[in-house]
């Protein structure tokens, strides 16, 4: 006589089948390269944050060194055209007109620099005026 082998069947179940871990497994994997992927924009985001910062604080200390005495014209002759700040030089261009009105000039300056192998930009632009009182203690 030949022997019988029966499964016993359970109700219950004791563990994960081998699909239900593939599946629990690439909802894993998906949801980490989310969170990586968010991640990696995120730094990147923050490194041009800093990169800009640094170019609108050129910018804004460029406009303040371009006049220090309120009675003379603003002038650019004494500023040097680049700034090395980290790892990236920033290009600062001045550019001052005159304007309609006497003793008005509009002064604009753009830095630049390269960041992530692309060409960014700030400009910032300001009107000084140079008051009546300084023509009458010239003469």
């Amino acid at each position: 006589m030949i022997p019988s082998f029966r499964c016993a069947r359970t109700t219950g179940s004791a563990g994960f089948s081998i699909l239900e871990v593939l599946v629990g497994t690439m909802l894993l994997a998906v949801v980490a390269l989310l969170i990586f992927t968010a991640f990696a924009i995120g730094v990147r985001a923050l490194a041009l944050a800093g990169g800009m910062t640094t170019a609108l604080g050129v910018a804004e200390e460029t406009l303040a060194a371009l006049q220090p005495d309120p009675c003379a014209p603003p002038s650019a002759a004494s500023l040097p055209p680049q700034v090395l700040a980290g790892r990236n030089t920033y290009r600062r261009m001045v550019t001052i007109t005159p304007l309609p009105a006497p003793g008005q000039w509009e002064v604009a300056v753009t830095v630049r620099w390269t960041q992530d192998r692309r060409e960014r930009r700030v400009s910032l632009a300001s009107i000084r005026y140079i008051p009546r009182a300084c023509d009458v203690a010239a003469r």
